[in-house]
């Protein structure tokens, strides 16, 4: 039997660019990093930030792993954590300066 694809409405598409995209660059990482991390291309990492397209599902469990956030953050399912995020920007930046 085959199946049609599930269409997300475009507020999902955008959520998970910008969500992934600010994940990114509170951890620090290029794109080419992160696709490095989750097995997939640089190019692929600029669609998902563009709203070009969404990742399979097991991609998003390893951007979330990556990222240190959760899947359900990413997909717009829960609101931002600004505790955790700012509890990760300190541990980086107390990192940075004892190096």
């Amino acid at each position: 039997m085959h199946t049609r694809p599930i269409r997300l409405p475009f507020a999902v598409m955008k959520t998970f660019g910008l969500r992934v995209r600010a994940a990114r660059h509170d951890r620090g990482l290029s794109q080419e990093r992160l696709a490095r991390l989750v097995d997939t291309s640089k190019n692929s990492v600029q669609n998902w930030e563009r709203n070009s397209s969404l990742p399979r599902c097991e991609t998003v469990v390893a951007i979330a792993q990556a990222l240190e956030v959760s899947a359900d953050y990413l997909l717009g399912l829960s609101p931002a954590d600004l505790t955790d995020a700012r509890a990760r920007y300190d541990r980086t930046h107390a990192i940075r300066d004892r190096a």
